[in-house]
């Protein structure tokens, strides 16, 4: 949860993490096999485009969240806080909009869904991004 640099947000995440894995029967503790990183990253300066409203700058957070084994990623999942597409309520116009939206995305934490199964990550190179990892394929099938 180091990766959390609002303090007062990391009992709450590190609460429903803890949730979400002992929902899944994994045992949690400092010893575990693998780590899970919590990680908010920003603010940066981002300017992005609509369709029919033009061009805007913001301040952009990625929060995010990875399962790492022995200092490989095995799993990863992200969100940000810069929307795809914007409805405005009636009165509300865009930049004001986008203001509110300025702020981590602590919600992402409650909401991701964490994996049953992880492959161990395999080793560097364009081999360590297949699925099947390290399995041999042959006429007979996968090994």
């Amino acid at each position: 949860m180091n990766g959390i640099p609002d303090a007062s947000q990391r009992e709450k995440i590190t609460q429903s993490l803890t949730k979400k894995l002992k929902e899944m029967d994994c045992t949690v503790g400092p010893n575990g096999t693998i780590d899970l990183v919590a990680t908010v990253e920003g603010p940066k300066t981002r300017e992005i485009s609509f369709f029919t409203s033009g061009d805007y700058k913001m301040q952009e957070y990625v929060t995010g969240i990875k399962l790492v084994y022995q200092g490989k990623v095995a799993w990863q999942s992200t969100s940000t806080n810069v929307p795809f597409m914007v409805h405005l309520k009636r009165g509300e116009n865009m930049e004001g909009h986008l203001r509110s939206l300025e702020k981590p995305q602590y919600g992402f934490f409650d909401g991701v869904h964490l994996p049953k199964f992880v492959q161990k990550p395999a080793g560097n190179g364009p081999q360590a991004q297949q699925t099947i990892g390290q399995s041999r394929v042959s006429t007979t099938g996968i090994r």
